[in-house]
């Protein structure tokens, strides 16, 4: 069985639908703009304790080195196969945002209310 499918709800930090820094949501090709861009590929570059590894930049991976894999690699692979493994159902949350924000997107959507 897909993982997706022992989730009750899937939660997914993705650059938005529609850019709040830009008035241009995306090219042509559908890519989000550079800046929604760069905001996650940051997040990836700087991520720390994602599977128990240390981020990227503490590994001594240069931000360039980093870039170049996101560009030649990483952002390829979510396009081609990534996005279509999302659940239709998935809520959707927007990497721009701060922290905070998304957790309270998070809290607010009613699915941790039986937990508590």
């Amino acid at each position: 069985r897909n993982v997706l499918d022992l989730c009750h709800h899937v939660i997914v930090v993705t650059l938005p639908e529609k850019d709040n820094h830009e008035t241009v949501d995306s090219d042509k090709n559908g890519y989000p703009s550079v800046l929604s861009q760069n905001v996650l590929m940051q997040r990836k570059y700087r991520r720390s304790g994602h599977l128990g590894k240390l981020s990227y930049a503490e590994r001594g991976v240069t931000e360039e080195e980093y870039r170049t894999y996101w560009n030649h690699y990483v952002w390829p692979s979510w396009l081609e196969n990534g996005g279509k493994s999302i659940p239709s159902d998935a809520l959707l949350i927007d990497c721009t945002m701060t922290t905070d924000e998304q957790i309270k997107l998070v809290l607010g959507n009613g699915w941790l209310d039986k937990l508590a």
